[in-house]
């Protein structure tokens, strides 16, 4: 049986990054601040990430109520997204789960 293949792809302030996953075991990771420069070059990222690797599922997060990332931000997300959705693959939006306000707090209670 073939592995399971998946992408996901994050974008935060000045940088997109994405972990790629076969059978659930990291097989690569990158992290990118030239991706993030720009809608088309989100996008293009994107593509080239899909084109590569060839996943069967692109995972990205959801843009809804509890997405608190800035406009910029989402507007690089939303590219990411409309790439995945143009490709043959699967895609699936997921809203991202946040234990902590912020990393000061989870960095406390890590050491706690």
């Amino acid at each position: 049986m073939a592995a399971y293949r998946t992408l996901s792809i994050a974008a935060g302030t000045g940088r997109i990054g994405y972990v790629y996953l076969e059978d659930r075991q990291l097989v690569d990771w990158h992290i990118s601040e030239k991706a993030a420069s720009t809608i088309d070059a989100a996008a293009n990222f994107a593509k080239d990430c899909i084109d590569i690797l060839t996943p069967e599922l692109v995972v990205t997060e959801a843009i809804n109520e509890k997405c608190n990332k800035g406009r910029e931000t989402i507007a690089l997300i939303a590219a990411i997204e409309q790439t995945a959705n143009d490709a043959p693959v699967l895609n699936a939006t997921v809203t991202k789960a946040q234990a902590y306000r912020n990393k000061y707090e989870e960095a406390k209670a890590l050491v706690d």
